[in-house]
């Protein structure tokens, strides 16, 4: 964007995700990704297309099930530990609920990296300066390298 610098920080891992309840009743004989189309999904809101992109790239097509919006992230993770859905969550809000066996992976070799930058306006700052240099030390902590 003209007037603005970004950075690039890492990559954010993104596992589909569901409980062993939900697998039970929308995914029968556990029969893979095949019914995955049909069955609820929660996604973060309208424009978030990481759960389409999933079912477009693991079974050829796109969501036919209820669709539900949960434009909070903490609220998110809440309504697919519930049995709302399946969805895509970051690796770091669904490790310890996979380790766990509250959710389950539905395609452990098939995790989504989706890349993360650092976008701020082109001005010098002493505030946006500290902020952003706090925001570039921490990424490798988090995020995966490109």
């Amino acid at each position: 964007m003209q007037g603005c610098v970004a950075e690039p920080l890492g990559q954010m891992r993104y596992h589909a995700v569901a409980t062993p309840a939900f697998i039970e009743r929308w995914l029968p004989n556990h029969g893979g990704l095949i019914a995955l189309p049909r069955a609820p999904v929660v996604a973060f809101e309208r424009n978030d297309d990481l759960q389409e992109s999933f079912l477009r790239d693991h079974t050829g097509g796109g969501s036919s099930g209820p669709i539900h919006y949960i434009p909070t992230s903490n609220d998110f993770v809440r309504a697919i530990l519930l049995g709302f859905g399946w969805g895509m969550l970051p690796e770091q809000q669904c490790a310890v609920e996979i380790a766990d066996g509250r959710l389950v992976d539905l395609a452990p070799n098939s995790a989504v990296d989706v890349p993360l930058f650092w976008q701020r306006w082109n001005l010098s700052s002493p505030l946006l300066d500290a902020v952003s240099a706090a925001v570039r030390d921490e990424a490798p902590a988090i995020l995966r390298p490109f």
